[in-house]
C-alpha cells in the first residue's frame, strides 16, 4: 500500500522548496479554511491536516525526520546476494574476454598509430607546397617518404584490425554490452514541484512562486533564467488544460512501467471504526457525485433540445415576419428562447454542483485512504510494542 505523507497532503513534489510549500500550503488554506466551508466537517479535518503538513514540511529538523520515515515505509530493494564461486565455465570464458580484449587494444594502437603517420604526412606536404625554390626538392622528398609511411602504416592497421577480427571470431565471444541505465523522465508537475494529483490552484500557485524568480529585471534578464520562465510557463499552460493535461499524464504512463503492488506485502488487519466511518463517508459521497453527474448529463440533453427548438423557432419566425400572423410567432419565438436559456442556466447550475460534488467526494477518498494508512501503522506500532513486551515477559518470567 502506498504511504500518504505530508507532501501528499500539500500535493507537492518532495523536492520541492520551501517557498513552494509556503505558495501552495496558502491557496489551500483559503480554499478550507472554516469560514468558508461552515458545517463542512472534511474541510475541519482537512485544514487540520493542511497545517500539521505546512508546519513539518517548513522544519529542516521535521522534514528530514519526515523524509527517514517515509524511506522506512516504502519497500526496500531486495540486497544483492552474495557473489557465488566461479564456475569453471565463467573462468573460461573470463579468460576469453581477456584475450578479446587484448586484440582489441592490439589493433586499436595500429589504427591510432596510422593516424599519427597520415598526420605527420598532411604537415610534410603541406612544408613541401610552401618551400622555397631552394629547399623544394629535400621537402618533396620529405613528403613524399611520410607519404609512404602512412600508406605503409594504414595497410598493417588494417591488416591488424582483420587478423584480431579473425581471432576474436575464433574465441566465439564478444565482451557483453553494459546494462542499459534505467530511464527517468522530467514531466511538468516535476518543473512546478507538484504531485501528479494536484490541483489547480496549487498548480497556479506553485508557478506563480516560481515565475517571480525568473522575472526580467529592469537591468534585463539571462538567458538562463528566460529558458527557465518559458519552461514554468509551458508547464502552467499544460498543466492547467485539462485536455492537455489528459494527454501528458498519458504520456507518462507510456514512458514509466507500472508498478504491480504485491498483495502478500499487506497482511489481514482489522478495519477500525474510525477508518470504516471515513470510508462510509468516501463511498455515500461518491454515490452523490455520481448521481449529480448523471443528472448534470440529463440536463445538459435537455438544455441542447431546447437550444434546438428555440433555434428552429427563430427561424419559423423569421420566414413568418411578413405574415399577418407574425407577431405570434414571435411571440413564441421568444418564449421558445427564453425556456431554452433557463434550460441552460439549470444545466449548467447542475454541471457546477456535479463538479463540487466530485471534488468533495475525490477529497473524502483521500481522507479515507489517510485514515488507513494511520490505522496501519498504528497497528505496525502496537503489534511491535506488544512483540516486545512478549519478550521481556519471556525474559523475566
Amino acid at each position: 500500500m502506498a504511504v500518504v505523507t505530508h507532501y501528499d497532503t500539500l500535493k507537492v513534489s518532495r523536492t520541492a522548496p520551501v517557498e513552494v510549500i509556503r505558495a501552495v500550503y496558502k491557496a489551500l488554506a483559503q480554499k478550507y479554511h472554516p469560514d468558508r466551508n461552515l458545517n463542512n466537517p472534511e474541510a475541519v479535518l482537512m485544514m487540520q491536516l493542511i497545517n500539521i503538513a505546512y508546519n513539518t514540511l517548513t522544519d529542516a529538523r521535521k522534514r528530514a525526520e519526515h523524509d527517514a520515515w517515509i524511506a522506512q515505509q516504502e519497500p526496500k530493494k531486495p540486497a544483492a546476494a552474495a557473489p557465488a564461486a566461479p564456475t569453471e565455465a565463467q573462468i573460461k570464458n573470463e579468460k576469453i574476454l581477456k584475450e578479446v580484449s587484448a586484440w582489441e587494444a592490439f589493433a586499436a594502437k595500429e589504427v591510432k598509430e596510422a593516424e599519427a603517420f597520415r598526420e605527420k604526412a598532411n604537415k610534410a606536404a603541406q612544408q613541401a607546397a610552401a618551400a622555397g625554390r631552394n629547399e623544394k626538392t629535400k621537402w618533396d622528398a620529405y613528403a613524399k617518404q611520410a607519404a609512404a609511411d602512412a600508406t605503409a602504416a594504414e595497410a598493417k592497421a588494417v591488416n591488424t584490425r582483420k587478423y584480431a577480427n579473425e581471432k576474436i571470431a575464433a574465441l566465439g565471444v564478444r565482451p557483453a554490452a553494459p546494462p542499459p541505465a534505467e530511464k527517468k523522465i522530467t514531466t511538468h508537475y516535476d518543473t512546478l514541484f507538484v504531485a501528479r494529483n494536484a490541483s489547480v490552484e496549487v498548480i497556479k500557485a506553485a508557478h506563480k512562486t516560481l515565475a517571480l524568480k525568473y522575472q526580467p529585471t529592469e537591468g534585463g534578464t539571462t538567458a538562463e533564467a528566460a529558458q527557465m520562465l518559458q519552461i514554468l510557463n509551458d508547464a502552467y499552460k499544460i498543466l492547467t488544460d485539462a485536455a492537455k493535461r489528459a494527454e501528458h499524464d498519458a504520456w507518462i504512463a507510456k514512458q514509466e512501467p507500472q508498478k504491480k503492488e504485491d498483495p502478500a506485502a499487506a497482511g489481514p488487519r482489522k478495519t477500525t471504526a474510525r477508518e470504516a466511518e471515513f470510508q462510509a463517508q468516501a463511498d455515500k459521497l461518491a454515490k452523490d457525485a455520481g448521481a449529480l453527474k448523471a443528472w448534470a448529463e440529463q440536463a445538459d440533453v435537455q438544455a441542447k433540445e431546447a437550444e434546438a427548438k428555440a433555434a428552429k423557432a427563430g427561424k419559423d419566425a423569421a420566414a413568418k415576419a411578413k405574415d399577418k400572423d407574425a407577431a405570434a410567432w414571435a411571440t413564441f419565438a421568444a418564449k421558445e428562447a427564453a425556456n431554452a436559456k433557463e434550460m441552460r442556466d439549470r444545466a449548467n447550475k447542475a454541471a457546477e454542483k456535479a463538479k463540487a460534488e466530485q471534488e468533495r467526494a475525490e477529497e473524502a477518498a483521500r481522507l479515507a485512504a489517510m485514515e488507513k494508512q494511520r490505522a496501519v501503522r498504528e497497528a505496525a506500532e502496537k503489534a511491535a510494542e506488544d512483540e516486545k513486551n512478549r519478550a521481556l515477559w519471556e525474559k523475566n518470567k
